[in-house]
């Protein structure tokens, strides 16, 4: 990590902190689920939190500079919306009967809240404007 360019380095542990971060959730509901006596669900949770890190990895933007952003984030999104929803139908499977409906408006909320000139940008735009 310390091969990282100075101008650089806030910026990757950004992307990199910030997708772990918000993937998080996926670990520790698996976890959640192996200590209920859920192995297969709480594997199903560790494969999905796999795939997201795998994910990352793959999409890293300082490895494909000029890739427009938005194709990133919406490629490291997508395993993170795929294990939200298998969560969503597990929750719903197990008998649970609350209304989730609400929680398919917060996701898209949160998801169109990046501002539109972010989109356009590659990552070499955004680091040597």
């Amino acid at each position: 990590m310390s091969s990282w360019p100075k101008n650089e380095r806030g910026p990757r542990w950004g992307w990199v902190g910030g997708f772990l971060g918000s993937t998080l959730w996926i670990l520790i509901l698996s976890g959640v689920w192996v200590v209920r006596g859920e192995i297969r669900w709480g594997l199903a949770g560790l494969a999905a939190y796999l795939v997201c890190l795998l994910v990352l990895w793959l999409l890293l933007p300082w490895r494909r500079p000029k890739v427009r952003i938005w194709k990133l984030y919406w490629g490291a999104l997508a395993p993170i919306a795929l294990s939200a929803g298998l969560f969503l139908w597990r929750h719903k499977a197990a008998g649970n009967q609350e209304d989730l409906s609400w929680s398919t408006w917060v996701f898209l909320i949160l998801i169109l809240v990046m501002p539109p000139s972010f989109y356009r940008k590659t990552w070499e735009e955004l680091i040597r404007p």
